[in-house]
């Protein structure tokens, strides 16, 4: 049921917003010189890490996107082409839970390996606030997509 549910939603929604993903991926590491990228992401993730309004900036576009999934996935149940989505309601609660949170994680894998470099800097230069809002944050939106999903399946 994973390996479907990867292939039909999950890729789907990849290449569906590849066009926001590479411009994304521009601003993160094409705008700046290849010598000085190393440089630029620390300082970076040290803004981010270090000053709370910067975080919770990161927070609320992390938040958009969040939405921008969720209205994905529940457009794509609604779909003829999808209708095999509604087999899931056969399964247990808790199995659809975990389905619907495994593709939420998967559809928020960049922003959830970027959220681990944010922890990774808050942990090494101290600040607290980040390292336990930020994983809070991460767990929290995923919670809260998959179980819209599965209250609206």
């Amino acid at each position: 049921m994973l390996r479907l549910l990867n292939r039909a939603l999950v890729a789907s929604f990849y290449q569906q917003h590849a066009g926001l993903f590479l411009v994304v991926f521009y601003l993160l590491f094409g705008a700046v010189e290849g010598s000085q990228i190393v440089s630029y992401q620390k300082s970076l993730l040290l803004a981010v890490s270090s000053s709370p309004i910067i975080l919770f900036i990161v927070l609320f576009i992390w938040l958009l996107y969040g939405f921008k999934c969720v209205h994905f996935i529940n457009k794509k149940q609604t779909d003829d082409a999808y209708s095999f989505l509604q087999a899931l309601n056969t399964l247990p609660k808790n199995k659809q839970y975990r389905l619907w949170a495994y593709v939420y994680g998967m559809c928020f894998l960049p922003i959830l390996i970027y959220a681990i470099l944010i922890v990774i800097m808050a942990i090494s230069n101290g600040h607290i606030l980040t390292t336990i809002v930020t994983p809070v944050f991460m767990i929290g939106l995923i919670s809260l997509a998959a179980k819209y999903t599965y209250l609206q399946a």
